[in-house]
């Protein structure tokens, strides 16, 4: 730190920190630079008025170009015209002390450093610092100076190092990057052979330095730096390196963040010019003439007025306007950017010589039959001698230059009499009026011959023969006239015209008339029939009407059913006539087609013959099946716990096992199948034959008695 800038931050802080001990804080801090301001008179110039919220150590205004003084919150602004930007700034000092122990309070505790640490009584040399509150108790010729917070607490007490870069106090204090930060500490000389001097350095980068004055005289340090990291090491090195006399002390080391604000301001300061020029005077009060704003402040942001007490504006472009007429003319200038508008005005008189005067007459009206119409012009003074100018020119079917024109068509007419002698002119205009109303017509009626009806009816409307003639016009190019309606049974495009009898005007329409008498198209397909296979049919219509809006009739043999929008397939179950009926909304014609749906279904007679008994001498046995019908019919056996030999598709067929047999017949025709069945049994059962025990015959015996009571009995029995 520079001596100017210590002695300016040593008087600051006498000043100021006698009503505020350092730093009221940051809370609260604000800054307003005040309204936006303009100005339209350079010669008055622009006060700004800043103002701040929170206790600022400093506020200053940027940039100070044009300020009387940019370090007061009101300065004013002497600058040329144009738009400026300028800034009010206010720094403030947050409350909290980031560095732990810097009154040296709590001992030897919270930094570190790259001398031997002593202590009274003791060594102590160059080099050498101890944490305590009298000097004379580390070396007996130094002066017994208090520390800078009460004059008896605890300080740094160093004897200054010969080794270069070495630190006397170093602490890393956390930080927010991008952030600005005070650091402070104070120095006094306890020694005055050699006054130390010191420097502060911020992760190894110095931020200024601070020697030392008289014996017990505090000097304060003070410098800013802003923030790199999350941490900072903040460290005080003694840099002169004398061995002798280089003794002092340290106290009250601290360091704040660095608040801020600012606030903009727009300043403009508006220079307008207005002038107003005639370039060629006017020689008559008729003659429209030139005024211009050349000289007039131009450029963005800014608009023009003209206007004229006793005169008139006939245009405006901008710098650039046409008059006509005595009186004052006037041009105001304005510019407009947002909420500053500044104006200023300039004014010309005009007196050219008095206007001369005519009048303009029209006779006759314009219609549709192309009359003739007069235009009558008439000078009332001047000297006689006139040209007369008509417009539009290309209207006046004679008499241009003339005072009389001939037109035909309405509108607005002009003429310029001018007086041949003085140069005045007049202008003069009236409107030529029109009857070219046309009268209003309506046709309607049939616009289609269909199969409803073979004719049309067509209507005109209004209908009124003593104002209008009517004629129709057919097909056929054949008229009719005079008739309000008509009956035809031709197509194509008929006209009605309507003309007013009074101005001749008329008015055509057309109407279009169609035949159509196109029948729609279906197909039901070939009669159905109902069998055991198929015991339902669906009806699939076929037809091919698009774009036609057709209704759909059906009777089906079990009704009739509601009419129908759109063509739907029909299932039908029952044996009858079906009929569908296809109606064109649009021209009435229709068709019809019929089906007819009729039910085969009878079962066929079978007869599956008579049973039988399978014994040991009738070991098989042929079914007869010969009763069924069998005209048109497929058949065929099968069994459940039997066994079919042989002929299993034959009427006849040879089984060898008991169970039952089933003759399953279809008619081919109608597919419907009957069955019948048949049961065959059996019996095998062998007979029981027992004669006794053996016997004997001996000499005695002449006869034997054999017992075959054992044996199976019965009248089958033999």
């Amino acid at each position: 730190m520079n001596s100017r800038l210590l002695v300016l931050y040593t008087f600051f802080y006498l000043v100021i920190g006698l009503i505020y001990p350092y730093s009221q804080g940051c809370i609260g801090l604000k800054a307003d630079a005040g309204p936006d301001q303009a100005t339209c008179d350079p010669n008055m110039p622009i006060q700004l008025m800043g103002s701040f919220n929170g206790t600022p150590i400093k506020y200053f205004w940027t940039p100070a170009t044009f300020l009387s003084d940019p370090n007061t919150t009101d300065p004013i602004v002497n600058a040329p015209p144009g738009k400026y930007k300028y800034t009010f700034n206010v720094e403030a000092l947050s409350n909290t002390n980031l560095i732990i122990n810097g009154n040296f309070e709590s001992g030897n505790t919270g930094f570190t450093h790259d001398y031997n640490y002593g202590s009274p009584g003791g060594p102590f040399g160059p080099g050498w610092l101890s944490v305590g509150t009298t000097p004379p108790s580390y070396n007996g010729s130094w002066s017994n100076c208090g520390d800078h917070t009460t004059g008896s607490g605890n300080q740094l007490i160093i004897d200054g190092s010969t080794t270069p870069n070495s630190n006397v106090w170093c602490q890393t204090v956390p930080v927010t990057a991008g952030k600005m930060y005070l650091f402070r500490f104070y120095i006094q000389s306890i020694y005055p052979a050699n006054p130390p001097n010191l420097i502060a350095l911020a992760n190894g980068v110095s931020i200024g330095s601070v020697s030392g004055a008289g014996v017990c005289d505090w000097q304060t340090f003070e410098a800013c730096f802003t923030a790199t990291s999350s941490t900072v090491k903040m460290c005080i090195q003694e840099t002169s390196l004398i061995g002798f006399g280089n003794d002092f002390a340290i106290d009250d080391i601290e360091m704040y963040e660095k608040c801020m604000d600012k606030d903009e301001v727009d300043i403009e300061i508006v220079d307008l010019k207005a002038k107003i020029q005639v370039p060629q005077q006017p020689k008559c009060g008729s003659d429209i003439f030139d005024l211009n704003g050349i000289g007039s402040s131009a450029g963005p942001n800014i608009r023009y007025e003209w206007r004229s007490e006793g005169g008139k504006i006939i245009s405006q472009n901008g710098l650039s306007a046409k008059g006509q007429g005595s009186g004052k003319y006037f041009i105001k200038i304005i510019y407009q950017n947002g909420n500053v508008i500044c104006e200023k005005e300039d004014e010309v008189d005009v007196n050219p010589p008095d206007e001369l005067e005519g009048t303009l007459e029209v006779e006759g009206i314009s219609n549709c039959n192309a009359d003739t119409i007069l235009l009558k012009a008439t000078a009332s003074n001047g000297s006689g001698n006139f040209d007369y100018q008509w417009i539009p020119a290309n209207k006046i079917l004679r008499g241009q230059h003339d005072s009389v024109a001939y037109v035909t068509e309405a509108g607005l007419y002009k003429v310029v009499i001018i007086d041949m002698d003085s140069g005045c002119e007049v202008e003069i205009q009236d409107v030529v009026a029109s009857d070219t109303l046309r009268p209003n017509l309506q046709i309607s009626g049939d616009t289609l011959i269909s199969c409803i009806k073979n004719k049309v009816l067509l209507f005109g409307n209004p209908f009124d023969t003593s104002r209008y003639s009517y004629e129709w016009k057919l097909p056929d190019s054949s008229r009719i006239k005079n008739k309000d309606t008509i009956l035809s049974n031709s197509s194509g495009l008929f006209s009605l015209k309507i003309i007013d009898n009074v101005n001749k005007c008329y008015t055509e329409k057309f109407l279009s008339v169609k035949t159509d008498t196109s029948k729609p198209n279906v197909d039901l397909g070939p009669d159905q029939k109902i069998d055991c296979i198929n015991s339902d049919k669906d009806i699939i219509p076929i037809a091919n009407n698009t774009n036609a809006v057709i209704n759909y009739y059906w009777t089906l043999p079990s009704g009739i059913i509601p009419v129908e929008t759109s063509l739907l397939n029909k299932k039908v179950n029952t044996a009858g006539r079906i009929i569908l009926r296809l109606v064109n909304t649009t021209n009435g014609c229709e068709i019809s087609d019929t089906l007819f749906i009729d039910d085969i279904r009878v079962l066929p007679s079978v007869d599956a013959g008579n049973g039988a008994i399978l014994n040991c001498k009738l070991k098989d046995y042929t079914l007869d099946g010969s009763n069924s019908k069998i005209d048109s019919s497929r058949f065929s056996w099968s069994t459940s716990n039997g066994n079919i030999l042989s002929g299993a598709n034959t009427l006849n067929p040879v089984v060898n096992a008991p169970g039952w047999y089933y003759l399953n017949l279809e008619d081919t025709i109608n597919h419907c199948r009957n069955i019948d069945s048949v049961y065959i049994n059996q019996n095998i059962l062998t007979p029981i034959a027992k004669l006794g025990p053996d016997r004997v015959f001996t000499c005695a015996d002449s006869i034997l008695t054999l017992d075959g009571s054992n044996s199976s009995q019965g009248g089958q029995l033999r």
